[in-house]
Parts: structure tokens; sequence; C-alpha cells
């Protein structure tokens, strides 16, 4: 039934309305094309196109304006690589994993270019995988969710320690919400418990979260005798709520598409979360689980978040942070001389092209006569965006199993031509 509120649906059934006042009784048969003539006519359209997308692409991708993100889904029915350019007329290019290679010769081929050098010109930004090996940065909301994976891990909460397990009361909350969704208890509830699931982001903060808010409910409807929650430590559970919530928020900034994705978030979230998790075990001495979760944190932190040299580079070319007072006096003269090498090999081979955003990249827009190569640099490095995820979980259906009946081409062509009007 939503579908009768969709604009395209309103657009559809006005046309149809309008056809009939004007022309009157119709023959539909005289109306509708052949299945086999709309299928040669959309992949003729899309061919058409691509080969246009692809001249431009070549260009861009040779000048290094160019980053991507591709995540790869063992299943065959959506897999897709997607490319990030700043350009006057924002255009994106998209084809499935397997074809990535072929993906860029075929854009070469359509600008009658070599393509041997266009794979080095990406930057990469896909999961933890080791399927992109070329410029790859790892997706920053992938290791966030890592982290968080690998402290909450059921061998390190089950671990004794003189006897006892310290992080046992974890546990019990879990199994709170567990046992109500299972046994239908949670439909007694004004709003039901969330439960954790492993596959979906911050589901364990949405679950303690849900437990505290829930809890005075659930005593009311059950009694504070209810054997499920005479295991629960309701400060600790306050004070773990309170710990994870920096990493959804940190997951929310990093995953949000607005405009250009500007890895220099990757550096603040990064630093607001170490800054969280150390003032929360550092406060809560009284709790040892607290501080074992605080120590564990960090230690994931510093292991799976390595800062790069388009990170760094990112901070400098952000107006607000040019000064790199967060580093140090030799971290920042190391800086300043990757930022004097990228310049010096823009200087040999690249000229000054105008970019076009608002924020950061309107201010380097600003400046392309005072500083011409910065601003080069600028549109090569804060094109890459923080996250993959979000681009690909946006659009919800795009294949599934059901699309089997249509023409493997006619389907990439119906998609392609979609996203391309929307454009």
């Amino acid at each position: 039934m939503y579908s009768l509120e969709g604009e395209r649906f309103k657009q559809f059934g006005q046309f149809l309305l309008d056809v009939g006042a004007k022309y009157g009784k119709i023959d539909i048969d005289d109306i509708l094309s052949h299945p086999i003539t709309v299928s040669r006519h959309i992949e003729k359209q899309t061919k058409e196109i691509r080969n246009n997308i692809f001249k431009d692409l070549f260009f861009i991708i040779k000048k290094k304006y160019c980053a991507s993100t591709c995540d790869m889904w063992t299943d065959n029915i959506r897999r897709n690589i997607i490319v990030y350019f700043i350009q006057n007329e924002s255009k994106t290019g998209e084809n499935i994993k397997r074809f990535l290679y072929n993906f860029f010769f075929q854009i070469s081929y359509a600008a009658n270019k070599p393509s041997n050098y266009l794979m080095s010109s990406i930057t990469f930004v896909t999961d933890q995988g080791t399927n992109i090996n070329i410029n790859r940065l790892s997706c920053s909301a992938h290791l966030l969710n890592t982290v968080l994976r690998n402290l909450f891990e059921s061998k390190y909460l089950e671990h004794e320690e003189f006897g006892t397990k310290p992080l046992e009361p974890v546990i019990t909350i879990q199994n709170l919400a567990r046992f109500m969704k299972t046994t239908d208890k949670n439909s007694q509830l004004s709003k039901g418990l969330v439960q954790e699931v492993e596959t979906r982001w911050n589901t364990r903060f949405l679950m303690l979260q849900s437990v505290q808010n829930a809890l005075p409910e659930i005593i009311q409807i059950h009694g504070e005798h209810f054997n499920q929650i005479q295991n629960i430590n309701t400060e600790l559970l306050a004070k773990i709520t309170d710990f994870l919530e920096p990493f959804k928020k940190a997951s929310y900034e990093l995953e949000v598409v607005l405009y250009q994705l500007l890895i220099n978030k990757l550096l603040q979230t990064y630093a607001n979360l170490q800054e969280n998790i150390f003032t929360n075990s550092e406060e809560l001495t009284t709790s040892s689980i607290l501080q074992k979760l605080g120590k564990r944190g960090l230690e994931f932190m510093d292991t799976k978040f390595k800062v790069t040299k388009e990170h760094e580079i990112a901070v400098f070319l952000s107006p607000k942070f040019k000064s790199l007072k967060m580093f140090s006096d030799t971290d920042k003269a190391r800086i300043i001389g990757n930022i004097e090498l990228k310049l010096l090999r823009i200087d040999l081979d690249e000229n000054n092209r105008d970019s076009q955003d608002e924020h950061i990249l309107e201010f380097w827009k600003n400046q392309k006569h005072i500083f011409p190569l910065l601003s080069i640099l600028a549109k090569q490095i804060l094109t890459i965006p923080a996250s993959s995820e979000r681009s690909f979980s946006v659009a919800g259906r795009v294949i599934e199993e059901r699309r089997s009946c249509l023409d493997g081409n006619t389907v990439d062509g119906i998609l392609f031509l979609n996203n391309h009007s929307k454009s």
C-alpha cells in the first residue's frame, strides 16, 4: 500500500489520466511495445550513456580526482563498485565486483587510451577484506564494529579470574533480552526489548538501552523477584550503555552521506572515542568491570585504527584544523613533508582544476588562485569517503532472486538508467 504514496506512482497515474483525456479510448495493444523491443532499447540506451560516462571518467581518474568503494558480497545477486569524484556536475559509475578490472578497461577503451595505470590512480575504501590490495583504506565504520565485536567476545566475557567471572553480568543482560523475545513476553511491554544481532551494527547498545528503559516496567509486570532480572546490576547496565554511546554516535557520523564523506572525520572520531573510553575507565574506579572493558577497548582501537597519510592530509585540508595542533612537532613536520612531496608530484604532471562543493570543498574552490596546487590536492584527498557501508545499505532492494525471469543485461540496464535519471 505504501507504493500508492510514492511520487513516481502518482506521476504515472496522472500520465494515464492525461492520455485518456486527450486521446479518448485507446486499444492497449496499440501502445505497448514488444518486450524484446523494450529490452533492446534499454540495452542500446544504457550502452550510449555508459560510453559517455566512461569518457568523462577516464580523464577524472587520470587526474586522480577519483575514489571508489566496493562492498564485496558473497552472493551473486548484488555486487557493486561505486566511483566518487568531484566535478561541476556530479556523476557516478558502478559495476559488479567480479568485473572490476574490466570496468576500468572499458573506461580506457571508450577514451581510446591505455589503462595500465588507472587502478593505481584510485583509492579504494572497503571493509577489512583482502580482495582489494591496491591503494586501499579500511572502512572506518567496519573498524568500529570489529572493535566492539572483539570487545564483547563471548569467550572474553566468560573468562574466569580467581574462580569468578567478572564480566558475567554483561551476559545476564543479553540473556534477559533473549528470554523476553523468545517467550513472547516482549509483547507485554509498551516498548519491547531490542535483541542483539551481531551482523547489525550498534544493536548491542540498543539492546542495553532498551533493557535500561524497560526495567521498571518489567519489575511492575513480573515483580522484583522475577528470576531473569535477579543478577542484573542496574548501575553497571547504565555505565556500559554510556560507554557504548560514543561508538554509536561515531558510526552514525562516519556513515552520513552529505555531499562528499570527508575522511578527516575519522581522526576526529578516533580522538573522541579514545577520550570517552579513557574518561569512563578512569572515573569509574569502583567498577573493575568497566575498567577491563575500557582497557580492552583501547587496545583494540590502537590495533585496528591505522592513521594513514591520507587521513593526516585530510585534517590539514580542513580550515579548522590546518594548524595541526593535535599533532606533535615531529608529526607536524612529517605531515608537512608528505604534503610538499605530493604538491611536487602534482606540479610535475597536473594542471589546476576547479572544484565544486560546500564547506571544505567550497573553501578550496575559493582559494584555487592563491593555492592552486593545494586546491588540486584537496580534490584528490577529500573525494575519499570515510565509510563504504552507507552507500550500499541505503539502496535496499536493488536486485533480488525474483528478478531471475529477466535477462541479466536488461536488469543491469534498467538499474543503470534508473540511477542515471536521478542524477
